[in-house]
């Protein structure tokens, strides 16, 4: 064979090798390790998305949208909005007929429930008597929220058996299909009259201002509005139109630059900011003019101009009287400090900070106590011994106290009910001597409570307050009998020889039975047991063994206490 064909040969077999090792390659998966940028996943990039989506700016053209068909309903229907309290708030510029507080916990599946703290009964005088539209939306995807679905005909059907017993002999539900199953309607309407006898027992006066029964109606962006307002007057019922403002957007619940419930859970979206609903209506038209880039700056702006009356800002924008007293007022920190407060009226300062007030003659108690749950331990601590002040005394017999807090509804309201439960009868008047710990339950304090929820509707003590409350009123705390017994105001001093302790309780006779615990080396190192005699079991087996046989009974069962 010639040498050329076999030079050829190895040419051929060289180029293809190299071939070969051109196309080779190896799978490479990165890591964290590599620093090598990984692709994200599916549901990281609609988190990605949906963050995109959910700007500050989106959400207050969201919420301005929104406002819209809200202001078309009241004008339709020609009813006062109400706005239910924390995303309601978003959706009506300027209430007039003030606010609800119908929490939709209080309607979730399997947890419905009609709330003895949230009674709502300024709903029966707003526009006196003759009906109101409830504003609130939601941001999950539904078409109602709980609240609208579920905590409020619970209400109308508990208030309805409470104001016209004539008319129900037993309570009447009214429920929307689309939100509420049968199954779970049946449920509800088998623990109806439990509610309605748990709210005859809170004693309030539920002054019959509607003269028809309450019938909730349902009305969302879908639904059709009326050309004309009805004629309410000719109607069986009074009408209650329960108002969602956003419409429903399937899927992650953002549709473009469209927020559903933007106003919803705007404590984190709003918080940082410090933006509120009266800041935003107050300044709306310089946010909403600023870009995407400009909107952190207008907002900031707004917040620091606040509102042209911030005593308003923050419920009533006055004291509160809660009746049927005529001398325990609630108040939150700006209401008392925007105003003149009258000279004779006791401060009860339940702010962590002291008070900037304008009149300078008010005696001030401070009583420091943080809002919240963790709250309870300085409750615990420092309300026995303002019962005890004779200045507290002295002004409810008097001119009377304000019992003020940052908010006006956690901390003051819970120091507020001690001070009723104290010092107050079911009529409101003032007792001759303060009530004793042991005719105090928890039925009075919801009473109580009940009285400072129908004067100011939003007032809601956290659980670890109302805890606190009944430790004051029924626990240890102030090692008196009585509630708010007179002390002297000088410390005691300790004594130099103090009492000695008291003697230990005597030994608890233990069973002498088959427990390892009885053994000799166990008792021998115990003091309590180490007196005692222990009966070895073989001797113990023979005794019993020897009674049964001779015919007489067996003696009774022996004790370590035995000697």
């Amino acid at each position: 064979m010639p040498p050329t064909t076999t030079t050829g040969s190895k040419e051929e077999k060289r180029e293809e090798e190299e071939e070969e090792e051109t196309f080779t390659f190896t799978v490479f998966t990165p890591s964290a390790e590599d620093g090598v940028f990984t692709p994200p996943t599916l549901p990281q990039l609609n988190n990605l998305l949906r963050r995109s989506t959910r700007t500050l700016r989106n959400r207050l053209h969201a919420i301005a949208a929104d406002s819209v068909f809200v202001a078309r309903v009241g004008a339709a229907y020609g009813l006062p909005l109400v706005p239910n309290a924390r995303a309601g708030n978003w959706y009506v510029p300027s209430p007039q007929h003030g606010q609800v507080y119908f929490k939709s916990t209080d309607g979730h599946y399997g947890r419905v429930a009609f709330s003895l703290r949230r009674l709502n009964a300024q709903l029966l005088c707003a526009n006196q008597g003759r009906g109101a539209v409830v504003v609130d939306s939601t941001r999950r995807g539904k078409r109602f929220p709980d609240a609208l679905a579920k905590t409020v005909p619970v209400w109308c059907a508990v208030v309805n058996a409470l104001l016209f017993p004539e008319r129900f002999e037993r309570p009447v539900l009214d429920t929307i299909p689309l939100a509420v199953s049968e199954q779970e309607r049946r449920q509800i309407e088998g623990r109806l009259e439990m509610w309605v006898e748990e709210a005859k027992m809170l004693g309030v006066d539920w002054k019959p201002m509607i003269k028809k029964p309450w019938r909730p109606i349902w009305v969302s962006p879908e639904s059709t509005l009326p050309d004309s307002p009805p004629d309410w007057e000719a109607a069986e019922y009074t009408p209650l139109i329960l108002c969602t403002a956003s419409r429903m957007v399937k899927g992650e619940g953002t549709e473009g630059e469209y927020i559903q419930g933007a106003g919803d859970d705007h404590e984190g979206w709003a918080g940082e900011c410090g933006l509120t609903p009266e800041v935003f209506w107050a300044h709306a038209k310089k946010i909403l003019a600023a870009g995407e880039d400009e909107i952190g700056e207008a907002v900031a702006a707004a917040v620091a101009a606040g509102i042209p009356d911030a005593s308003s800002s923050n419920g009533n924008g006055h004291l509160t009287c809660v009746r049927p007293t005529a001398s325990v007022f609630v108040a939150a920190r700006p209401e008392l400090e925007a105003q003149a407060v009258p000279p004779g009226l006791l401060v009860v300062n339940c702010c962590e900070k002291p008070l900037a007030m304008k009149a300078k003659g008010n005696v001030i108690i401070h009583v420091p106590i943080a809002a919240g749950k963790k709250g309870n331990k300085a409750l615990r601590t420092l309300v026995p011994p303002l019962l005890q002040d004779r200045r507290l005394l002295d002004s409810l017999a008097g001119e009377g106290a304000v019992f003020a807090c940052e908010d006006g509804n956690d901390v003051a309201p819970a120091v507020a009910a001690v001070v009723l439960c104290a010092f107050f009868d079911g009529d409101g008047s003032l007792m001759e001597t303060p009530r004793r710990k042991e005719d105090v339950d928890k039925t009075l304090v919801k009473q109580r409570l009940a009285w400072i929820s129908t004067a100011r509707p939003l007032a809601n003590p956290a659980r670890g307050l109302v805890s606190g409350v009944h430790s004051v009123l029924m626990g240890w705390e102030g090692q008196t009998e009585t509630l708010g017994q007179a002390v002297s105001l000088d410390v005691p001093q300790p004594s130099e020889h103090p009492p000695p302790p008291p003697p230990p309780p005597p030994p608890t006779p233990l069973l002498c039975c088959r427990n390892r615990s009885t053994r000799p080396s166990r008792i021998a190192g115990n003091p309590r047991l180490a007196s005692h005699r222990v009966i070895p079991r073989t001797s113990r087996a023979t005794h019993l063994a020897g009674s049964c046989s001779s015919g007489r009974a067996p003696p009774r069962a022996l004790t370590l206490a035995d000697t």
